[in-house]
């Protein structure tokens, strides 16, 4: 199950939720809420008030759209600019692209700076390993981002 430290990050940067009831919508994630049990919480969106709750909802109807960690070092579209993550990483915080190569996103955090974390988190990049657990949806994989 998805935890609120895992979608939380993203509330800034205007991550897309992709929602499945009797058709597949997206809309976009502006707050989560807390329930007075820690193991559930709400989340609201631009069109719709407090939703599922996570621990049954998100699983089945509700998902982060995301982008992989393969993406990092191919042409990617984000606020009407187009660029390449790995370089714009290095141009601004000197981060070798030679280091892109994880699979392991635990490793990932360990080793990259915050200022480089947020950009990630910016441009909706799976920093979790949330799409491999089926917890977010692979941005490449839908028509609508």
């Amino acid at each position: 199950m998805i935890t609120i430290e895992q979608l939380a990050p993203y509330l800034p940067y205007k991550v897309k939720i992709q929602i499945e009831t009797t058709d597949i919508r997206y809309e976009t994630m502006i707050g989560i809420a807390p329930n007075d049990d820690d193991k559930y919480f709400k989340i609201q969106g631009d069109k719709f008030d407090l939703i599922n709750e996570l621990s049954w909802g998100l699983n089945c109807y509700c998902k982060p759209v995301l982008r992989p960690l393969s993406d990092l070092s191919k042409k990617i579209k984000h606020n009407n600019e187009t660029l390449i993550p790995t370089r714009v990483l290095e141009l601004r915080l000197g981060i070798n692209d030679e280091y892109f190569g994880w699979d392991d996103h635990k490793t990932l955090l360990e080793w990259l700076s915050y200022d480089a974390v947020k950009l990630l988190l910016e441009w909706h990049f799976d920093i979790f390993g949330l799409i491999p657990e089926g917890l977010a949806v692979d941005m490449n994989t839908i028509k609508e981002h």
